[in-house]
């Protein structure tokens, strides 16, 4: 399974520049969902969201993390990946890394 596929949520792209690193979260249920956490890693993550996403829409998260230069190699372990987020019924679910997010600094 890739990120572009995964349910509930997939990740369409992602990007690091300088300490930021982004990405875009597709809702790939049938169902709206509210985003609630992002991690990355063990010190990058974005806490307190309270994102209603619909069924097929994107979002857009950005993350504090360590400084980047442009070209050099990052990599996220999928192991350290996770999203948290409620459903209609259930509240508190997780989604942990299908893939590891990896890339060039810009």
């Amino acid at each position: 399974q890739t990120w572009k596929t995964a349910e509930p949520f997939g990740i369409a792209d992602w990007s690091k520049t300088g300490d930021n690193f982004s990405i875009i979260l597709k809702n790939n249920s049938f169902e709206t969902l509210t985003l609630k956490s992002v991690q990355v890693s063990p010190n990058d993550y974005r806490l307190a969201l309270t994102e209603l996403v619909a069924p097929g829409a994107v979002v857009r998260v950005d993350i504090s993390s360590e400084n980047c230069p442009t070209g050099e190699e990052y990599t996220y372990s999928k192991s350290e990946i996770s999203l948290t987020y409620d459903s209609e019924n259930i509240q508190g679910k997780r989604k942990f890394g299908v893939a590891d997010l990896s890339g060039m600094c810009n």
